[in-house]
């Protein structure tokens, strides 16, 4: 018999055995609920009949009408539970039929005591006397009448709380011998689906740990050919694949590792060896001027001055293509920040910027998150810039503004926050957006605007480190807004990852 016959006969006897218990549980159920049922209108009709005793005491003390309403309603709804209780229930218990008696011979005497109380304060003396004495009994037999109902009610929901402890007991039973019948059958078709097919998943078990334990040269021996030999033999070629793609593995970490030495040698070299030279030729270049500037002409002062502009800008370059490589190649751990308290330190540190183009700026709340203070500062202080540098002739009005965004993050994914700059400046065409985040691109001549065009490729590459994105809005000469998402919460995997890799970085640096 193949296994797959051998495992559908098994889940059609799981399936009757759950069937049966489960039908067990329904049937347990349902007679618990009734019993309960029952258990709550004997509860009330005891109550019902205290409440009535009580009202008969009141009445013959105080004799108002507001109680005598009461009593009549009180009786009322004492029938109505009585009859309901005779109607759910096949064998009347001997305490309600009791109660029912004496609760209709109760409705008689009190209405009797009503007609006697209405005669007696009308009565000649002669019959005064007569009439104190049969409402006397009358009272007397309504009492011990509303006693006796009370002892029966007593007696009732003992009866009934014994009853309903009886049927929990007895479907406890039932459920536990079902579900150790249930058990017993399960065990005993386990059993014969044991021997060849559990040895044989033991062994795929064992290669699996093997395999999961590091040793990817591991091989099952496949001496069948049912389902388990299909399966073991698929196990073998896996593992022989894992092992090729570990190897291929091992060889791309290598070369990685590699390229990676070779980028942090580059940032020294350009940091140090690169830049040196630059000052150098600064340094010649001024004393060039000072000491034969007379002597080398209007043509050759010229030329220097080029010269040493220049060397300028590849210093420029230089500096802003180390601090494009250093995002992620020198990682600050993750904190939770204030973004508003970044976007003032930023702030602080463009004052004369601001001063000088007479710029108006406007910060709105901004929410917090967790994120490297250095680059989110580095970040609203790149976009500021931006602002202030391609501006109009008109004052500049800067905007920045954040929000949570309201719709669902994505899965297992922390909440995102929208942060919004804008400006009134000149903005720019937006075909050429994907462009102005590219490094090293510029819109305008270095005639019209200064800088090295590393700015937004930057920002880019800091938010995207953060996993969030980057995009703008604009319209030539109507300003432009600059659209950053940003998550809450970092995932813990990759904030440990990015703070161990920050601290191996400065390690290497201080090496």
């Amino acid at each position: 018999m193949k296994i797959k016959t051998q495992f559908r006969i098994n889940i059609l006897i799981s399936i009757c055995l759950a069937l049966v218990v489960g039908g067990i549980l329904f049937y347990a159920d349902r007679r618990i609920d009734a019993e309960m049922e029952k258990n709550w209108l004997a509860d009330r009709i005891t109550k019902s009949v205290f409440d009535l005793h009580i009202l008969t005491s009141s009445y013959l003390l105080y004799r108002e009408e507001r109680l005598m309403m009461q009593w009549n309603l009180n009786l009322a709804s004492l029938k109505k539970m009585i009859k309901e209780a005779k109607r759910d229930s096949k064998d009347i218990d001997d305490n309600l039929k009791i109660i029912s008696q004496r609760s209709a011979e109760m409705e008689g005497l009190f209405e009797k005591i009503i007609s006697y109380a209405g005669r007696l304060d009308n009565a000649p003396r002669q019959e005064a006397a007569l009439i104190r004495e049969a409402y006397s009994r009358l009272i007397t037999n309504l009492t011990a009448k509303g006693q006796e109902m009370v002892s029966r009610a007593f007696l009732l929901i003992q009866e009934s709380n014994k009853n309903l402890s009886s049927v929990k007991r007895g479907a406890f039973l039932l459920v536990m011998v079902s579900i150790i019948f249930a058990i017993v059958i399960s065990g005993l078709t386990s059993h014969l689906l044991s021997g060849r097919i559990v040895t044989s998943i033991r062994h795929l078990q064992k290669g699996t740990e093997t395999v999961a334990g590091g040793d990817l040269n591991y091989r099952l021996d496949v001496r069948s050919d049912d389902e388990i030999g299909r399966l073991a033999l698929a196990f073998n070629v896996m593992t022989q694949r894992l092992s090729e793609s570990e190897r291929a593995r091992e060889e791309y970490v290598r070369k990685l590792a590699q390229s990676n030495r070779d980028l942090e040698d580059f940032a020294f070299i350009a940091s140090h060896d690169l830049q040196e030279p630059l000052r150098k030729i600064q340094a010649f270049g001024d004393r060039l001027k000072e000491k034969h500037g007379e002597g080398i002409g209007e043509e050759g002062r010229d030329y220097l001055h080029r010269m040493q502009n220049a060397a300028l800008r590849m210093q420029a370059l230089i500096q802003a293509l180390l601090s494009y490589s250093r995002v992620t190649t020198r990682p600050e751990p993750f904190s939770t920040v204030s973004l508003g308290l970044l976007v003032r330190q930023a702030l602080s540190d463009l004052t004369a910027r601001i001063e000088q183009a007479g710029a108006r700026i406007e910060v709105n709340d901004l929410p917090s998150v967790e994120a490297s203070p250095h680059q989110m500062r580095q970040l609203f202080q790149n976009l500021l810039s931006n602002a202030l540098k391609y501006r109009r002739e008109e004052r500049p009005v800067i905007k920045v503004s954040g929000k949570h965004m309201h719709n669902p993050p994505p899965k297992k994914g922390a909440r995102r926050v929208r942060i919004l700059v804008e400006d009134n400046g000149i903005g720019f065409d937006e075909k050429y957006l994907d462009r102005i985040f590219q490094p090293f691109q510029r819109l305008h001549g270095r005639g019209h605007y200064e800088g090295t065009g590393m700015g937004l490729a930057i920002c880019r590459k800091i938010v995207e480190r953060h996993g969030g994105t980057i995009t703008a809005k604009s319209t030539p000469g109507k300003g432009a807004t600059f659209i950053i998402t940003l998550p809450t919460k970092q995932k813990p995997a990759e904030t440990l990852a990015l703070s161990k890799a920050g601290k191996d970085e400065e390690g290497i640096a201080s090496v």
